[in-house]
């Protein structure tokens, strides 16, 4: 099945927010490696912070709408956050913001989106299209065999990312998924020791504050 067409909402939605996952998501690995959010309390707190925002919104609004059954299937519609364009703002009021603030933000946004994608598969979507969930397996596996291979160079891993992201997508699931797994598996740094991921971010960070 071909996607139906590359509108520039489905370019915004479907292409952009993936690159915007997959440089929120390699910040984020950077500062669990060696930063702010080392250590495992640091982790948590954005975690519990997502989750809590996704339950108590729902919990409010069928509450609400406990008299209304025409109502009670919108409970999500509450949980989204439109973290994209918080995160947008704290990039243009640049060292104005503290870092960790920042981070607190950035990783709330990956657990935040994460949890909109479970909800959206188990609750309100369709059974994923089963041959290109099947096709996301080798791209998966070539992933783990890049980072297992320690492979030095950033572009293996986007091609091959953008390979899960095609398949994410024909599956029914939402593709900015494909962003946040390449994320997790571009390492660190190189076998000499030089850094892989802050160049790659330097580069991605301008259009990601200011296009996306």
């Amino acid at each position: 099945q071909v996607l139906p067409s590359f509108s520039l909402e489905q370019l915004v939605m479907d292409g952009g927010m993936t690159l915007f996952f997959l440089t929120v998501g390699l910040e984020l690995k950077h500062e669990m490696h060696d930063g702010l959010l080392s250590s495992r309390a640091q982790a948590l707190l954005p975690l519990a912070a997502a989750l809590g925002g996704v339950a108590v919104p729902a919990c409010i609004y069928h509450l609400m709408v406990t008299d209304a059954p025409a109502y009670q299937t919108g409970w999500a519609i509450p949980t989204a956050t439109d973290i994209a364009f918080a995160i947008g703002v704290l990039r243009l009021l640049g060292p104005r913001v503290p870092r960790p603030a920042q981070l607190f933000l950035l990783a709330l946004a990956i657990y935040d989106d994460l949890a909109a994608i479970l909800i959206i598969t188990l609750f309100y979507g369709h059974a994923p299209e089963t041959s290109a969930l099947l096709a996301c397996v080798p791209a998966l596996l070539g992933l783990i065999a890049l980072n297992r291979l320690a492979v030095a160079r950033a572009w293996p891993y986007l091609v091959t990312g953008a390979v899960l992201w095609w398949y994410v997508a024909q599956a029914g699931i939402h593709p900015t998924l494909a962003g946040v797994v390449t994320a997790l598996f571009l390492p660190i740094e190189r076998r000499d020791g030089r850094p892989l991921l802050a160049p790659l971010l330097h580069r991605l960070h301008p259009l990601v504050a200011f296009g996306i």
